[in-house]
């Protein structure tokens, strides 16, 4: 990727180049918009010495920002599901991370890293789920496999499946925290590339062809 940042009252322009996507995150929390983070590694950062956009030139053309409605955990997110059956305990919380281990490849005369090396792609996350049944510690105690899929969808029928074919339970304490507290299991999982779907982690994408609704 290039990435540019202008102070336009000024004109003056930063690009990055030779950028690679490092790590990402997603939160899924009740009550909350769904967030995340998404992290880069690249070859330098540089101030263009004519005070012009590079990514504004003819050579490019910017794309607007989408019109979709933002999603939130109260009415977009569908029912976590654990080996293609709904869980019956409440989630509370979602997360997940990616890391590919990334590293800077330098070289003597440059100024600059020659490159971006990729390692290891690791994915690793969480839930916390209210605790109501034996299921899921048992899951953890037995070392069983285990898929889990949820679906994001907007007003507008966009939707996003998520889904993790093949996940360790890795850690899953189950401790009150006080009087007058919800006992919960506070998850710890990391995946390992599935042999049937050969991915980790996999986004299926539906558009919609319903026009955005106006706010």
């Amino acid at each position: 990727f290039t990435v540019e940042t202008s102070f336009e009252d000024v004109d003056q322009h930063f690009v990055a180049t030779g950028l690679r996507v490092g790590s990402f995150d997603l939160n899924v929390s009740a009550g909350n918009i769904v967030d995340g983070t998404v992290s880069f590694m690249g070859r330098a950062m540089e101030r263009r010495p004519d005070q012009t956009s590079l990514l504004r030139s003819v050579a490019y053309t910017p794309l607007d920002a989408t019109v979709n409605e933002v999603m939130n955990a109260t009415v977009n997110v569908g029912d976590l599901s654990k080996d293609g059956t709904v869980l019956s305990t409440g989630i509370q919380t979602i997360k997940l991370k990616g890391d590919a281990s990334l590293r800077e490849q330098k070289a003597v005369g440059h100024k600059y890293a020659v490159g971006i090396g990729v390692g290891r792609f690791k994915l690793t996350g969480s839930f916390s789920a209210y605790f109501e049944t034996g299921e899921l510690f048992d899951d953890f105690i037995s070392h069983k496999t285990v898929k889990l899929s949820w679906f994001f969808q907007d007003i507008d029928s966009t939707r996003y499946d998520v889904s993790l074919p093949a996940i360790k339970l890795t850690s899953d304490p189950i401790s009150p925290k006080g009087i007058d507290q919800d006992v919960m299991e506070e998850i710890d999982w990391e995946a390992q590339r599935d042999p049937a779907t050969e991915c980790m982690i996999q986004f299926d994408r539906f558009s919609s062809l319903r026009a955005p609704t106006a706010f």
